[in-house]
Order: structure tokens, then C-alpha cells, then sequence
């Protein structure tokens, strides 16, 4: 079979319909399986990626053929199944065929920042026992030059076909031999950002991030004519499974910006037609700061006004007009976008009502790596934008008792997509967990009316000897 060759192209415009569905990519109960059912989407665009010559279309076919033949190879030459294989590279499409092929051979995908400094580098390869890792050419001298990784296997992801250790010289026919993955086996090795100390090692099993992903799609986050812009390095678990995995089980496009700067952000957004974006709240409020600042002091202050009055008119009249409003706008940061989502922090509520009152659909939601991420899930439209949302399908939330001199207590949760613990950290994963299962967030915050409120982390709240609690995210704000 010849190898899929990626197409050099601007992407089509066409509007796809999703495929009448066996059922498979619903009931999924594992990565693996999803995978491999993804080739069901055949010709349809799979990944979007702009560069220096324009936009690189993959469709599913190709990604996945590819993913299966390059699973093929790893087997051959001796990674097996759990094994720990990292992924240290650039955005690019290359990452996702990676990953795929690694979750179709059974090994246990380790993505790992590209910025990251040395010593965290090195922490991870010698805990995470990788020998395998998928990377770019520059990457690779860098591992090679630490200690733990000068016995490490490099793949290469950024270079020619002929080149020397490149991963279409892995590329192997095969049948169905591959071992087949059962939903507890591990799937992913993320690493928290250390900023508490050296990154721990977060271990996902397919349960845990598949479970995660159904409920996802049990909210309708990715509609079948979706294009997903996902303007995020893939290596956190938020923008892996809220971006590139859940528009893999749809069968949607997502669409990899040349670079994560705002020119690039915009061309992405226009070139490719993205219906939604996978954000975080810095750029979101980067890109309202960049739209009133090219107005000037009057046109900034017309626009400010025009925000309130649409918001004004949508919460007191159920008028949704700001689509209307602003409409120069929309045609400048991408006429087809309308739902724009947030996590990774929590979204100021102000910032919230803005993106709305701007004409976009804004979704939110909760939770932490080691809950796959996603714990619950704000819906557009409630109202409710200081909330963290309702807890997801499976998810189970519970409030601590206050400790003294709190006012809030912990938030506990408990689900098939929490982690069972930390890898090589026995101590901290016994911690990480109350006597009867909940895992505790580290967050403090209440419920009402069925909606989680997070009010800030444990660890920053300061409490004064008067009993005062001090949030220092909050004096940051106002500094």
C-alpha cells in the first residue's frame, strides 16, 4: 500500500455532513478503539495546518493509515505494549499522526513541553523510564546532550522522507496484530507544570480519558460541520482531549495556527473558516484588548458601549444581537467563528459577558489533570458566567467542612475520569485522596443550585490573624 501523501492546499470551504454512524465512536471504550474507528470519516479534513507555504490539509484517511502503519513499525522494532514513548516536537501535524500510532500499538504516549526547562526535562525522562521518543530535529541534540538522554531512540518528526531517522522510515504493513488495550491500562503519562517542586507524573488510563470524552460529546462541545481552531500546545491535557481528541471522535477538523501569535491566530481563524477555538483565558482577554485598542480613544469608547447595550438587550429582552452590532468586527477575526471555549483557568465573569455580548456561544468548565480534565462543564447561554457549570455525566462532587480560618471548603470529586495516583510518588497519591475515594482538588469552593463555584486555591489563600481570607489571584487582578 503506498504511503498517504499530505496535500499542499488551500483548505476546501465545503461544508461536510457527519457519516451515518455505526455507533462505534459513541461507545468507544478506549483510545485505541477510537482510532482505529476514526478512518470511518475517510476523505473528509482531519487536520489543518498552516505554515510557511500556505495551509497543509490531512484528512482522516491519511492520518489514521498512516497512525496504523507507523504502529506497525514501532512493533517491529521493539516498543511494546505499555511501554513509555515521549513526545517532545512542535505543533505541527505530524504530533497527532505520532500520538495516534502510539495509542494504536498499545505504548503509553508521554507529551512533554517544548519549553520546559532542562532539569524538569530530565526529571521526567528518568521517571517515566522513556527509551522511545517522537521529536524535532533541533529537539533531539537537546535530549541527547542530558544525561538520561543519551540512551534515548529518536524518531524524527520535521524532516524529509529520506532523511535518517525520520518516522516514515518506521512505516510498516501489518495486519491486526497489534495488542489490543483494555479501558484500565494506561493510555497517557502527563506531567503537571512544577510549580510546586519537580512535575509529577499524572498516569491516564483509557477509562479516564474516554469517559471524559463521551461526556463531552453527550454535551454537543463539537457539532458535525465544526472546525476547531486549537491555537494551544497539545501537550496539556486540556487542549489534547477538549481539542484534538474530541474533534478526532467527531469527525471534525481541527486547524493548528502557523504560530501562537495574534496575526496567525486571525489567519487561521479566516483562512480556514473555524466555527470554534480551544482557548484560555489570556487570550481571550489579549484579543478584546487588541480589538478596543486598534479603535482609538473615541472608537474604544463607542465600542464599550456597544458591548454593554448588547448585553443589555440579551439579558434584559433575549435579544442576541451582537453579531449585528459588530458585525466589521466578526468579518475581521473570522465571519464563520461562533463558539468560543475557555479553560485552563477560571474566565473572569466580566470577560464572559464581553465575548457574549460580542455575538459568540462562550463554554467553560472545571477541572485538573488528573480528572482528564474536564469535571464540569458550563452551557452557553445560562447566564450563569460566574459559575464553573454543572458537574459532567459520571462526575460526583462533594464539599469538605471548612478547615478553621476558611470560609469555603475543599472541592472533592470522584468519577471513572479521576486518576488512581501519581507515578512513583506513593506518599502524594495516598494525600491526594480522602479515606473513601474523593480526590481533593486543592480548590475551595460551594455548591448551589446544582452549579459548582470555585473560589480559589487552598494553597494561595491567605488567611490573616483576624480571620480574613486573602486571595492573592484577586489582588493580582487589580494590580
Amino acid at each position: 500500500m503506498a504511503v498517504p501523501q499530505r496535500q499542499e492546499h488551500q483548505p476546501s470551504l465545503r461544508r461536510w455532513r457527519m457519516p451515518v454512524s455505526d455507533g462505534t465512536m459513541g461507545t468507544f471504550t478506549t483510545l485505541q478503539e477510537l482510532v482505529r474507528s476514526a478512518v470511518q470519516y475517510d476523505d473528509r479534513p482531519a487536520i489543518i495546518a498552516f505554515g510557511d507555504n500556505g495551509a497543509q490539509s490531512w484528512t482522516f484517511n491519511e492520518v489514521i493509515t498512516s497512525a496504523r502503519r507507523l504502529a506497525n513499525g514501532l512493533l517491529a522494532v521493539g516498543v511494546a505494549a505499555g511501554d513509555r514513548v515521549g513526545l517532545l516536537a512542535n505543533h505541527r501535524p505530524e504530533w497527532v499522526v505520532a500520538c495516534c500510532a502510539l495509542l494504536d500499538s498499545g505504548a503509553v504516549v508521554v507529551p512533554i513541553d517544548v519549553q520546559m526547562g532542562d532539569a524538569d526535562l530530565e526529571h521526567i525522562l528518568e521517571d517515566s523510564g522513556a527509551r522511545w521518543m517522537f521529536t524535532d530535529a533541533k529537539l533531539v541534540e537537546r535530549v541527547q546532550r542530558l544525561r538520561s538522554g543519551k540512551g534515548i531512540k529518536p524518531i524524527l518528526l520535521d524532516v524529509p522522507d529520506e532523511a535518517e531517522h525520520g518516522w516514515r522510515h518506521f512505516l510498516a504493513e501489518g495486519g491486526d496484530e497489534t495488542p489490543r488495550r483494555i479501558p484500565q491500562d494506561p493510555a497517557v503519562l502527563f506531567y503537571t507544570s512544577g510549580t510546586s517542586g519537580r512535575p509529577k507524573g499524572v498516569p491516564l488510563t483509557h477509562d479516564n480519558l474516554a469517559s471524559n470524552l463521551r461526556a463531552l460529546l453527550q454535551e454537543g462541545l463539537i457539532q458535525e460541520d465544526d472546525r476547531l481552531l486549537v491555537p494551544l500546545s497539545l501537550h496539556h491535557v486540556y487542549p489534547f482531549v477538549g481539542g484534538m481528541m474530541l474533534a478526532l471522535v467527531a469527525g471534525a477538523p481541527i486547524i493548528l495556527p502557523r504560530a501562537l501569535t495574534g496575526p496567525q491566530i486571525v489567519r487561521a481563524l479566516q483562512d480556514a473558516q473555524a466555527t470554534a477555538i480551544i482557548g484560555v483565558p489570556r487570550l481571550y482577554a489579549a484579543l478584546l484588548a487588541a480589538m478596543e485598542g486598534r479603535l482609538g480613544r473615541i472608537g474604544g469608547a463607542a465600542f464599550r458601549l456597544g458591548i454593554s447595550l448588547s448585553w443589555a438587550l440579551r439579558r434584559f429582552f433575549g435579544l442576541h444581537l451582537g453579531r449585528r452590532l459588530f458585525a466589521p468586527l466578526h468579518r475581521r477575526f473570522g465571519q464563520s467563528l461562533r463558539t468560543v471555549v475557555s479553560g485552563g483557568a477560571a474566565l473572569e465573569p466580566g470577560l464572559a459577558r464581553k465575548l457574549e455580548a460580542l455575538g459568540w456561544a462562550v463554554i467553560t468548565g472545571y477541572g485538573l489533570t488528573e480528572t482528564s480534565p474536564i469535571l464540569t462543564f458550563h452551557r452557553p447561554g445560562d447566564g450563569r458566567l460566574d459559575s464553573a457549570g454543572q458537574p459532567l455525566t459520571g462526575v460526583r462532587l462533594r464539599i469538605a467542612s471548612p478547615e478553621a480560618g476558611f470560609e469555603h471548603g475543599e472541592i472533592l470529586a470522584k468519577g471513572p475520569n479521576v486518576f488512581a495516583g501519581y507515578l512513583n510518588l506513593p506518599e502524594a497519591s495516598r494525600n491526594a485522596f480522602t479515606e473513601d475515594g474523593f480526590f481533593r482538588t486543592g480548590d475551595l469552593g460551594y455548591m448551589a443550585d446544582g452549579l459548582l463555584y470555585v473560589v480559589g486555591r487552598r494553597s494561595a489563600t491567605i488567611v490573616l490573624s483576624g480571620g480574613e481570607n486573602i486571595r492573592p489571584d484577586y489582588v493580582e487582578e487589580v494590580l
